[in-house]
């Protein structure tokens, strides 16, 4: 059997964590090496494919104790962690936009929304949860005091949002059962460096300056969810991560339809189809999610 084959399996086995792979990756090597084609220097792709699903599934504690409670509390970590990496993009777009143009009193509580987010974010990251809390009142609370004259703009803006949904999943996370572990930075990593390409692509596609490449933006925009959804399937903690960020979606919508009928005398009929849609999405993947961590457990 090629060395080259066994190298690259190894690899690849590298995607589970660490203490599942020195219980069995010497098992699943060789079941691998075993099946493999004479001659085959790579991997199949079905084999790439099953591979990083199961990784997943074992990293969403789907082959250890309390399957249901590690999904349940992580996704909300996690949840948290996506908000916040929304938000604090938004923020810094928003923020480096109106560096140049507006007056320096009115930057201030533009500067903490941006910064008090990512704050919290980096302490989450580092497994400093304790310190993000502080960071993400800061983020809720200076904003409305440093300008309360935009209180309206403030409360329909994910920017604000953000950080005061999850400071709840944040507050809640500081309880969690002693026998369920915190997700990896790695996970959380990802998590985040998904979700700003998902917010970044959305934002690029929506200032494109030519309808194509609006459209392959659209596109690539697309086939990332539809990855982030296949993925969720066997870590349905992702779901619950994007659950998160469609939440904070749900509740500006909400406030901003609001707003217009009070202003007009009659809602936007763009925000109502919007306000319609989004809280079914976010029922369907916390439903699904819940489906698959039950169905996980039965295995």
């Amino acid at each position: 059997m090629s060395d080259v084959l066994e190298r690259r399996y190894r690899l690849l086995l590298r995607v589970y964590p660490a203490g599942y792979r020195r219980e069995r990756a010497g098992e699943l090597l060789d079941t691998l090496l075993e099946a493999a084609e004479p001659g085959r220097t790579r991997p199949e792709p079905r084999q790439v494919v099953a591979l990083i699903r199961g990784a997943l599934l074992v990293r969403a504690g789907g082959t250890g104790p309390r399957r249901a409670a590690v999904v349940g509390w992580q996704g909300a970590h996690l949840a948290a962690v996506a908000m916040l990496a929304v938000g604090a993009v938004l923020a810094a777009d928003r923020f480096l936009r109106e560096l140049g143009g507006e007056p320096v009193p009115w930057l201030l509580p533009d500067a903490v929304a941006a910064v008090a987010p990512l704050a919290a974010l980096v302490a989450l990251l580092s497994g400093a949860a304790p310190l993000a809390v502080p960071m993400l009142v800061a983020a809720v609370a200076v904003p409305a005091v440093l300008d309360p004259t935009d209180l309206v703009t403030q409360a329909s803006s994910v920017v604000w949002w953000a950080p005061v949904l999850a400071l709840p999943l944040v507050v809640a996370g500081l309880r969690r059962p002693a026998d369920v572990p915190a997700p990896t930075r790695a996970t959380a990593s990802v998590v985040v460096a998904v979700f700003v390409a998902v917010k970044a692509l959305q934002m690029f596609a929506t200032r494109a300056g030519s309808d194509i490449r609006s459209g392959l933006l659209m596109a690539v925009l697309a086939a990332v969810v539809t990855a982030l959804l296949w993925l969720g399937s066997a870590d349905p903690r992702l779901l619950l991560a994007l659950a998160g960020t469609v939440a904070v979606r749900v509740v500006t919508d909400a406030i901003r339809l609001i707003h217009s009928a009070a202003m007009r005398g009659v809602p936007d009929l763009d925000l109502v189809e919007t306000a319609a849609v989004y809280p079914v999405a976010g029922a369907v993947l916390v439903a699904a999610a819940v489906t698959i961590s039950r169905r996980q457990a039965r295995l």
